[in-house]
């Protein structure tokens, strides 16, 4: 596969603002890491209780599957042409949003992004975590016979969804329309 990623965005971000209309978010830990195709990006509120020790989603509370029906992860291949970013989600543990993940971006320095929605009205700031990152190289995608993601040291299983959902729908309103 074609590097389509600038050298610039290869690395491990964290966002430390999201400004968008009626809210502004400085808590919820999100990370983005980007490769020269792939990103994987996962966002968790801070609020968000600690599930270690649970074996399964039977052992939740309503409240706690609240919680994680709040939080989002997602990867796939990305796509830079000048400072527009099209993130194109192959993998997302929410349903879809009815919206394309599309950013014009301006760096603030090397190790400062700053993200303006395209499609949507939202700012956010990231900050390099770390250039460590830069060393992932390609990542395997997973496919059809092979569902695990493979790339540096690490791997990742895709365990596909087993049900068809509503498009587009919120996955906190499934959890609750479920009982």
């Amino acid at each position: 596969m074609r590097a389509t990623v600038p050298e610039a965005y290869v690395g491990l971000w964290r966002r430390t603002l999201l400004r968008a209309p009626g809210k502004e978010d400085t808590t919820t830990r999100v990370y983005w890491l980007q490769t020269s195709n792939w990103h994987a990006d996962i966002r968790a509120p801070s609020d968000r209780p600690l599930l270690s020790d649970y074996t399964g989603l039977a052992a939740l509370s309503v409240e706690e599957m609240h919680a994680l029906a709040r939080q989002q992860g997602f990867a796939g291949i990305t796509e830079v042409e000048g400072e527009i970013c099209r993130w194109h989600r192959r993998f997302d543990y929410q349903p879809p949003s009815g919206f394309n993940d599309i950013g014009r971006m301006q760096f603030d320095g090397p190790d400062r992004l700053l993200e303006y929605g395209v499609e949507q009205d939202y700012f956010e700031i990231w900050e390099r975590v770390s250039a460590l990152a830069r060393t992932v190289g390609d990542v395997r995608p997973p496919t059809q016979h092979d569902p695990w993601t493979r790339g540096g040291t690490g791997s990742a299983r895709d365990r596909g969804r087993r049900c068809r959902t509503r498009r587009p729908a919120r996955l906190r309103d499934l959890v609750r329309s479920s009982g």
